[in-house]
């Protein structure tokens, strides 16, 4: 899990898949979002998300990078040792 302050949350975090996300004039990342997910555990899975959006909301620049990084490798491990 990613090591943030109890501050950095925007909203009290429950959902298992994020709720924000990149997307703009029918672009969107959740596809490849859901796919990713779909390689983490159940029980693991609101922690990957909270570390997701977290990432994805701090820089405005390079959040979406960084959030779509982590996630390819979180996924990448579940799929490679399952």
């Amino acid at each position: 899990m990613i090591n943030k302050s109890s501050n950095d949350a925007p909203y009290p975090v429950t959902a298992i898949y994020p709720k924000f996300y990149y997307c703009k004039r029918g672009d969107s990342d959740i596809a490849w979002i859901m796919r990713m997910m779909s390689h983490v555990p159940e029980e693991k899975k609101l922690e990957v998300s909270s570390d997701y959006e977290w990432l994805f909301l701090r820089d405005n620049h390079c959040g979406r990078k960084a959030a779509n990084t982590y996630l390819h490798g979180i996924a990448k491990g579940f799929k490679d040792n399952g």
